[in-house]
Order: C-alpha cells, then sequence, then structure tokens
C-alpha cells in the first residue's frame, strides 16, 4: 500500500500499469474500433468502475476474498467479504465470535454470529488479516 493521503501528494496524471498480453491485445483492439486510444477506455472504464457500488463489492470480493463459514453439519452459516467485517472476537481455542454488517432489503443491520474453529480452520488467520488490514488503512 502506499502511503500518504491524497492531499500531501503531488498527481501528475501519469503511472504505469501492468496487464497480461492478453489484456493488452483485448484494449487496443477496443480501443481502435471505437477510433480511440488506450487511454481514453481506461479513464472512461476507471472513471466508471469507481462510481459504480457493484465493482466497489466486486473489486473488494477479488482482493481481499469472500469466506465462507460452515456451521452445524457442515451447513454454509456466512460468506463473509472484507467490506462488511466489523470485529471478531476469539471466545476461546475453539470458537470465535464475529460481527459483520448485513443487508435486509434495503436496511443495514449488525449481525453477530459464533462460529467453530474446528469446524473452520482458517478463519481466524482470514479474521486476523483483515482487522490488521482495517487497522492500517485508519493509520
Amino acid at each position: 500500500m502506499n502511503s500518504g493521503t491524497a492531499d500531501d501528494r503531488n498527481f501528475s496524471g501519469r503511472f504505469q500499469i501492468r496487464l497480461s498480453p492478453e489484456h493488452h491485445k483485448m484494449l487496443f483492439e477496443y480501443a481502435r474500433s471505437l477510433n480511440a486510444s488506450m487511454n481514453d477506455i481506461i479513464e472512461l472504464a476507471l472513471s466508471f468502475a469507481i462510481s459504480t457500488e457493484n465493482f466497489n463489492s466486486y473489486a473488494d470480493d477479488r482482493i481481499n476474498g469472500l469466506f465462507g463459514v460452515v456451521g452445524d453439519n457442515h451447513m454454509p452459516l456466512a460468506t463473509l467479504a472484507f467490506r462488511n467485517f466489523l470485529s471478531y472476537d476469539q471466545l476461546d481455542s475453539e470458537t470465535v465470535r464475529v460481527r459483520v454488517r448485513r443487508r435486509n432489503g434495503s436496511v443495514w443491520g449488525e449481525w453477530i454470529f459464533e462460529a467453530d474453529l474446528k469446524k473452520n480452520p482458517n478463519l481466524l488467520a482470514k479474521l486476523k488479516s483483515w482487522d490488521e488490514a482495517r487497522n492500517f488503512a485508519n493509520m
């Protein structure tokens, strides 16, 4: 991650991006088909993407991952996403309590559930990494 805030940095309007050769070719061909530059297409796509809530969810899921939690009889209990994660407490060596935001229709609420760490052996590591990422971002 980059340090500093947007207010204390200089922005030239230029930055380098790395793409796979396949995406580079696709971008070139798409831009050419519209008689536009690759830069025009990237700038339009970026403007559209960062203003779209669905893209924010998609980006969060791709970058931070989704994490499925199983409950009794190994039935799905929850699918966690970084953007909805609020906090966790390890109650004992086998149980963790997780607090998340959850939308019911158009209303956001808070949901608290407990998960068995034996049934979800990677859950604690994922929650710790999300907690650290959130703390780092708030520095």
